[in-house]
């Protein structure tokens, strides 16, 4: 049955859910929840389910904005029909929104589980089907969903780099530097130093499927977001030793040299000069082929290499006979 004259909720609930309220700190998800909440104080508890689960979808959809809106349609377009285009933000809803959002793996939350049943609910509420939302339903939709309603938008994050694996790895997905940085700035800031590991071994893969592109991209979002300490770890111990499997690699495998998976200009853009330190692999790589050296890669050896490299790089290269 619907609301009837008496049927009112305990103070002690009003109070909770105004609390509730103030609490959070998104300003148009306290708008809907505010309303529900009014409805709740009235005794509407249907109407209350309706405007709560609007709060919640008002929640997700901004953050699906906010951290990557393609990222979201990715996963969206996944769950659903192939052939059909995905809708506008603004009419996510549902189930496809909780596995569009999961996908993401912003929150460690299961949405399905926390949530479906908020959505189950308030489809039964905003149908003409007989059934109406108890007080303590909506008490408990509500109050169970404030976990999610209190948080705020600019502290989301990515918390699994995967994600951004799988949106380089999509020929389909556009990847361009402005994206790149979005993607990078929301990652976890613990997960940053395992995307640089992953784009470095991606580039200089002998049968790298990524598009160099977008490797570039997120490499030169993820600088500023480097600490020291990791910068020289990445360069000691993942730059390096795959320079020097490929300088001593076994033709017999038929693997190539690092020339033909990546040119010394490309190269170049992967290096943090100041973290390469006494490393010798990187400087006499470069020295090596310093007849294909911009100024601007020399300038970088001048000031950051040891004196025999710095001393190097303005040598001479000595051709063989049939060289010339």
């Amino acid at each position: 049955m619907g609301c009837l004259e008496g049927d009112r909720p305990p103070k002690e609930q009003i109070q909770q859910l105004h609390r509730l309220v103030e609490t959070v700190s998104e300003p148009s998800v306290g708008l809907y929840l505010e309303e529900g909440v009014c409805a709740f104080e009235a005794g509407a508890y249907s109407v209350a389910v309706v405007a709560g689960w609007c709060a919640v979808a008002c929640y997700l959809r901004h953050m699906v904005e906010v951290i990557g809106y393609d990222v979201g349609c990715r996963y969206y377009k996944e769950d659903q029909n192939q052939d059909k285009p995905v809708p506008s933000l603004e009419n996510w809803d549902g189930r496809p929104l909780l596995v569009a959002c999961n996908r993401m793996q912003v929150f460690s939350e299961n949405l399905l589980e926390k949530l479906y049943p908020f959505w189950k609910e308030r489809c039964q509420c905003a149908h003409p089907s007989g059934e109406f939302a108890s007080s303590e339903k909506a008490f408990d939709l509500i109050t169970g969903a404030q976990w999610l309603l209190m948080r705020s938008i600019a502290q989301e994050q990515l918390q699994n780099p995967a994600v951004v694996y799988a949106c380089a790895e999509n020929k389909d997905f556009e990847l361009e530097q402005a994206r790149a940085t979005r993607l990078v700035e929301h990652l976890c800031g613990k997960k940053h130093e395992s995307l640089a590991r992953w784009v470095l071994e991606k580039r200089l893969s002998p049968d790298c499927k990524v598009d160099s592109e977008k490797l570039l991209a997120l490499w030169e979002a993820l600088k500023t977001w480097l600490s020291q300490e990791s910068r020289r770890r990445l360069m000691n111990e993942t730059l390096i030793p795959l320079i020097e499997t490929f300088e001593a690699y076994d033709p017999e495998k038929w693997l190539p040299s690092i020339d033909e998976v990546i040119d010394v200009a490309e190269m170049a853009k992967f290096v943090f000069w100041e973290d390469v330190g006494n490393q010798s692999v990187i400087w006499q790589y470069f020295v090596s082929r310093r007849i294909d050296l911009s100024d601007r890669i020399k300038n970088h050896i001048r000031q950051h290499a040891p004196s025999l490299y710095r001393q190097k790089i303005d040598q001479p290269v000595e051709f063989e006979e049939d060289e010339i």
